[in-house]
């Protein structure tokens, strides 16, 4: 008897070879890059997007921080 949760019909290997395959000429075809170049690319991208963020929100709040002050001009306590 077959577990309940155990998955229908599927392989043992992580992924399907014929796909994994055919998704690497794929990407090979497409790019013309070598695989670390992709890695590469990839990690410097997610790298890249949080900083990003960071920076945008840290130059914003520094933005609105100068406005409040410049918008107030009997306020001496800055």
């Amino acid at each position: 008897m077959a577990a309940p949760l155990a998955p229908v019909a599927h392989h043992s290997e992580s992924v399907d070879p014929t796909l994994w395959s055919w998704i690497q000429h794929q990407i090979d075809v497409t790019t013309g890059l070598s695989a670390a170049a992709i890695v590469i690319i990839l990690g410097v991208v997610i790298v890249a997007i949080p900083v990003i963020v960071i920076v945008a929100a840290a130059r914003s709040k520094k933005h609105a921080q100068s406005e409040s002050r410049s918008s107030d001009p009997g306020d001496q306590s800055a």
